[in-house]
Parts: C-alpha cells; sequence; structure tokens
C-alpha cells in the first residue's frame, strides 16, 4: 500500500449490504486494508424510531469488522464525519446526491467519495486509483 492508511469505508445500505460490495470488500481485507462501516442508519431506539441493525452486524461478522468501525450517523451528514476523521483511503455510497457530491465538492472533506451503482461500471477501477 502507498498511502499511510489503509482505512477504507463502505455506506452499508445497497451497499455493504451487497453480495457484490462484500465480496470486494472481502478482497480488500485480504490484502490489508481495514474495512468501517459508515451508515446514515440510526443506532438505536432511542429517538423513537423501530430500528433493526441485525443486518449490519451480520456483515460485519462476516467482514470481520469490530462495532468500534461501525459508526452510525443517526442520519446525520457523512461530510462532516469525513472532515472530521480524515485518515480514509475512500467511502464507498450508494447515495450520490446526499454523500458523493457533497464530499467530493467540499474543499475541507479530503476522503473521496466514490459513488457505488450496481448498473454502472467502473466503481472498482475508481476505488483502485486510490489503494
Amino acid at each position: 500500500m502507498k498511502n499511510k492508511t489503509n482505512n477504507i469505508s463502505f455506506d452499508f445500505d445497497d451497499t455493504l449490504w451487497t453480495d457484490e460490495v462484500e465480496a470486494y470488500a472481502r478482497e480488500l481485507i485480504e490484502q490489508g486494508y481495514v474495512p468501517w462501516i459508515v451508515t446514515a442508519r440510526y443506532q438505536d431506539n432511542s429517538k423513537g424510531y423501530s430500528v433493526d441493525n441485525s443486518p449490519v452486524y451480520e456483515v460485519a461478522k462476516r467482514l470481520e469488522i469490530p462495532r468500534e468501525r461501525i459508526i452510525f450517523m443517526n442520519h446525520k451528514d457523512k461530510v462532516g464525519y469525513f472532515i472530521e476523521n480524515p485518515d480514509f483511503l475512500f467511502h464507498l455510497d450508494d447515495s450520490f446526491f446526499s454523500v458523493v457530491y457533497p464530499m467530493n465538492e467540499n474543499p475541507k472533506c479530503h476522503v473521496p467519495a466514490i459513488w457505488y451503482d450496481p448498473y454502472i461500471s467502473g466503481w472498482r477501477g475508481k476505488i483502485s486509483a486510490y489503494l
């Protein structure tokens, strides 16, 4: 790895939850990269929402991602998290307008966001440019 960090970040819903992205994450883990989950989901039911994060924890368990590397944003903007925590090679997310575009256009955010769309190829190549 040519960069000083080996942290990589994945959105969960419609991203890491897909078989395609989970398999790719596993490949990167085998190469020594350290995966994180940064999800818009609420962490718990404390705000009165019905929350079932068991799918997040199941995928995390399969990929051996400890709970301290699962970040629940409680529907706050992810760009703020990555401004405060810039030690990531990239963040992969399916939400172009609410996550990818704001992260890539904010001059304070130095973590590149890659758009994941299962119907558009090229996201893997964009990731490899940052590894």
